[in-house]
């Protein structure tokens, strides 16, 4: 794996820090912005602005299944943090393979749910549901409802591109299914933060059954809408808690490793129970 696998992703727009919230709820800045350490704080972030404005920085990987929110330059961070996020692509790649090998969709919410939790790596951290409101204006139903998921990316055109990208293989998925009244759609998002110093790594498995589904299908995403509706996303939240387990696949391996088909067969097993 490369090592500057944050700086081979691509720009996902940006937010100040006082905006910004952390996706992982066990983690939390070690520095607070008030009147006493601000001054500090800006010293600390080199990706702050000139007029002294915290910024926390975004980028996202070509599938569109990996996030990255940094204070630091990529440059900048500690050797543990690089090897923590380094895992989680290796990790990523593996359970795709499994997917793969199980011949499962990569955007189904059960099998994805499943895979998470056997994995061993991740704890539940809680069901998000969260409110969004679709206008009618000139404005796309895709990028309005990426802008409200993912705030910040409204900046960056290329990775807005890749979530619409995504919210229509999402769509074509489902117009395919067989049975969609029991239709369990999801896309997963790893989470990779560095604010402050202070690392964490958690999924966002994003879900949307039949009748969200259907409701995105009456409203195509590529276009705008005629009218204007609001829709509760549910979102089920995971902690990564064991990265030492899988920091020894974050080396650069060759397809062959057996440490890493090792870890390709637990996952792909744990969707055959």
């Amino acid at each position: 794996m490369r090592e500057n696998f944050i700086e081979s992703s691509i720009d996902a727009g940006y937010s100040t820090l006082e905006e910004y919230e952390v996706a992982s709820k066990s983690s939390r800045p070690k520095r607070q912005l008030n009147a006493v350490d601000f001054s500090n704080a800006v010293a600390f972030s080199e990706e702050s602005e000139g007029d002294g404005e915290l910024r926390v920085n975004y980028r996202l990987n070509a599938t569109g299944n990996i996030w990255y929110s940094t204070t630091s330059k990529a440059e900048s961070l500690s050797d543990e943090t690089k090897a923590l996020f380094n895992s989680v692509s290796v990790l990523f790649a593996a359970m795709t393979k499994a997917m793969a090998q199980a011949n499962k969709s990569l955007f189904d919410f059960d099998d994805w749910s499943k895979l998470i939790r056997k994995s061993g790596y991740f704890i539940e951290a809680g069901k998000v549901q969260k409110h969004i409101s679709i206008e009618a204006s000139t404005v796309t139903v895709d990028t309005q409802i990426l802008s409200q998921l993912l705030p910040g990316i409204d900046k960056a055109p290329s990775a807005m591109q890749i979530g619409k990208d995504i919210l229509s293989a999402l769509n074509g998925e489902y117009g395919g299914m067989q049975k969609k009244d029991d239709a369990k759609m999801a896309h997963l998002l790893f989470i990779c933060e560095e604010i402050l110093g202070e690392a964490s790594v958690s999924i966002r498995l994003f879900f949307a059954d039949s009748k969200q589904m259907e409701l995105m299908t009456k409203s195509p995403c590529h276009k705008s809408s005629t009218e204007s509706y609001e829709q509760e996303q549910r979102i089920d939240t995971f902690r990564f808690v064991s990265p030492e387990q899988i920091s020894k696949y974050a080396k650069d391996f060759e397809k062959d490793d057996p440490a890493y088909l090792a870890l390709i067969k637990k996952l792909t097993d744990s969707l055959a129970d």
